[in-house]
């Protein structure tokens, strides 16, 4: 709920759109499995998957959003070149979030596109020599390429305030 507000993807009826999709395809499955169709229900485990995603993927731009020293908002404008032993508390604490949310939306990354996951890790990654060493806009970029892999589009995960929004391809 917290991120649909964050990132402008709330619902017209109120809660957060991922929200009310995934609730929507759980009561399908239920009744699809109380029917018997296990087989039918198998198939919505993808969609309920990349709905699930969805949430990774803000919390990961969020958190490197604000531990991007080169913005102006974020956690760590003093920090840029520091180690999380060694910056402020709010920075470690946005960049540790950061690589929480990355660390658990990395392995669906890596299976699109290795380069983007590595372009992530790089610069989330909280053993690193400094938080978000290529930028914010260089983890936005890698992550929105794996979009249509991880099943989920710009619609989906919105955008973060002050940031650009997504861009759909062509």
């Amino acid at each position: 709920e917290k991120k649909g507000i964050e990132f402008g993807t709330g619902h017209y009826t109120g809660p957060a759109t991922v929200n009310v999709k995934l609730l929507a395809e759980f009561i399908e499955g239920r009744d699809l499995i109380i029917a018997g169709k296990c087989a039918e229900a198998e198939s919505l485990v993808e969609p309920i998957r990349a709905q699930m995603t969805v949430p990774l993927v803000q919390g990961t731009l969020k958190y490197a959003y604000n531990s991007d020293p080169k913005t102006t908002t974020g956690y760590c404008t003093a920090d840029a070149a520091k180690t999380a032993l060694t910056a402020s508390d709010g920075c470690v604490k946005s960049w540790a979030e950061a690589w929480a949310f990355a660390a658990a939306v990395l392995p669906q990354v890596a299976e699109c596109d290795w380069g983007a996951a590595e372009t992530i890790r790089y610069n989330l990654d909280i053993e690193a020599a400094a938080p978000v060493q290529g930028g914010f806009y260089g983890v936005k970029s890698a992550i929105e390429s794996t979009y249509a892999c991880l099943g989920i589009t710009c619609a989906d995960v919105g955008a973060y305030a002050g940031t650009t929004p997504c861009v759909p391809p062509p």
